[in-house]
């Protein structure tokens, strides 16, 4: 569990890191999303191939 949250703690950092190096070279972060929109846009493709990807599926956001 101390690994897990390690681990977690580091992805954190390094996303930030990330995301601000990027934005100093002029790219714009787009965190205002609408995930209902997206779920809704995307529920085509989704149940075109849950019979190739199963339960995967599940595991996706809002699927």
């Amino acid at each position: 569990m101390e690994a897990e949250q390690r681990e977690r703690e580091l992805w954190k950092t390094e996303t930030d890191n990330y995301v601000k190096q990027a934005t100093d070279k002029g790219a714009k972060i787009n965190d205002d999303v609408d995930v209902a929109a997206f779920q809704q846009a995307v529920k085509p493709v989704l149940d075109k191939n849950r019979a190739t990807f199963g339960d995967l599926v599940k595991f996706l956001p809002g699927a």
